[in-house]
């Protein structure tokens, strides 16, 4: 298998669905008149809109680390890992304990895989961390068991991500404006999205994208949790008392807004690599581009595991962000502003920025103003994993109805969410009878 077939074989994996079709021009032929349907009375509301006008959730980052705002400490003998077989262990120790050692609340939503097994946030945990490893084998051109030998420490790697990135921002320089433009379009015309792309057709939801620093203003860091909120409590004390609320069976917003944060950062990872769908297109900008992304992405990704637990306060995170991404109230639609330093990350951002437009009604505002830049550490580490759980559940020629197949998923009954994300013949039915729903909300637009 040539090294271009290796990685269209990888792109179906992560997409589960055929390669998204090519990015179409921007200028099209006019289309011919199309007769107006027959008056079939008021159109139905859109169902991929947001079901609370107005909300807005809390700027998301590309890079942060873990700050716990609620921990229940496993106090049992079972003995849990981590499970990456014989591939090379980068893992932090401090990272290995957050996920063995440590209940997080949205385990309460996770299925319950016994007491002789590992935890199911430490099996999608480890087939995320084993996917990027076998990304960063291929783009290396190396086999797994070499890469240890090529990085050895923490510094090996960072040296070659910076290499990586100070080459790429040297070639995207001058072409901003196009990579701005083809990063939208690499996202929207997939099939998966032809519904958001009425919306963003329709000026329902814009998209600003642009190469540049991360916005991150309006985001909550560790030296922010004491701020006081609009009901006179701070951020972290408004925290404890949603998770008390989850620990004693609430079990809507917070922790199904939580599931959704894992999902929507788990695609976006995944989501990195779509570069490659546009290959011809960045060849013809320089050659090397491709590899030099596929490097920059696949190691960055590892260091979420190898990096130490730190506290992430403003000035880290302003620091140490490569992008950001934030669902803005524009009158009665939303606007989608992401930013970061390349073009890979940029793609990255557009698709939490959806995601998380597809998921903030789950919660209040008040919910939605505690979410941390400390809670997306975990979520990437494990959520490539859990959103393709849901994603091998979906036939092919449904796929485009996955956004709201995802939004209807959210809204399921806990117990009904535990067996889907466990596969299976109840899995099956359940997501049989999403897509079925999903159709039939979506008929008016289709139409």
């Amino acid at each position: 298998m040539n090294k271009f077939d290796f990685l269209k074989k990888m792109i179906r994996e992560q997409l589960d669905e055929a390669p998204a079709p090519a990015v179409k021009p921007t200028t099209r032929p006019s289309q011919p008149t199309i007769p107006s349907r027959p008056d079939r009375g008021p159109q139905k509301p859109n169902p991929l809109k947001p079901s609370k006008p107005g909300i807005s959730p809390r700027p998301k980052a590309a890079l942060s680390h873990d700050v716990q705002a609620f921990i229940n400490v496993r106090k049992n003998n079972i003995s849990e890992k981590v499970n990456i077989g014989d591939y090379p262990d980068y893992i932090d120790p401090s990272k290995r304990s957050s996920i063995e050692d440590e209940k997080e609340y949205v385990e309460n939503i996770f299925p319950d895989l016994g007491p002789s097994a590992d935890r199911y946030l430490e099996m999608i945990t480890s087939e995320s961390y084993k996917k990027n490893i076998d990304r960063i084998s291929h783009y290396l051109n190396i086999s797994v068991d070499k890469v240890e030998s090529k990085f050895p420490n923490l510094p090996t790697m960072t040296t070659m991500v910076f290499g990586a990135l100070s080459s790429i921002t040297s070639i995207e320089s001058s072409r901003k404006a196009e990579l701005e433009k083809l990063a939208i379009e690499v996202v929207l015309e997939l099939e998966e999205n032809k519904f958001i792309k009425q919306l963003v057709e329709s000026k329902e939801l814009i998209i600003d994208a642009k190469l540049g620093s991360a916005d991150l203003v309006n985001s909550i860091t560790e030296d922010k949790l004491d701020d006081e909120m609009a009901n006179g409590l701070t951020v972290a004390e408004n925290l404890n008392i949603q998770i008390n609320k989850i620990v004693e069976g609430n079990t809507e917003g917070k922790l199904k807004r939580t599931l959704a944060n894992y999902m929507t950062q788990g695609d976006a990872v995944n989501k990195l690599f779509l570069f490659n769908q546009v290959k011809d297109r960045l060849d013809s900008i320089n050659p090397s581009l491709i590899n030099k992304y596929g490097i920059l992405a696949s190691i960055t990704q590892i260091l979420y595991y190898a990096m130490p637990n730190m506290p992430i306060t403003s000035d880290i995170a302003a620091a140490a962000s490569v992008g950001s991404e934030e669902v803005i109230p524009t009158g009665d639609n939303y606007t989608i502003k992401a930013r970061a330093a390349t073009f890979p990350y940029l793609i990255h951002e557009i698709v939490k920025g959806i995601g998380d437009y597809l998921s903030m009604d789950l919660a209040s505002q008040e919910e939605l103003d505690t979410e941390t830049m400390g809670d997306e550490i975990k979520q990437i580490m494990a959520g490539p994993a859990l959103e393709m759980k849901l994603r091998k559940l979906i036939p092919t020629d449904k796929i485009k109805y996955l956004p709201l197949i995802k939004k209807l998923f959210y809204k399921l009954p806990v117990d009904k969410i535990k067996d889907v994300l466990l596969s299976g013949g109840k899995a099956s039915n359940i997501v049989r009878d999403l897509i079925k729903q999903a159709e039939e909300s979506l008929s008016d637009q289709e139409n």
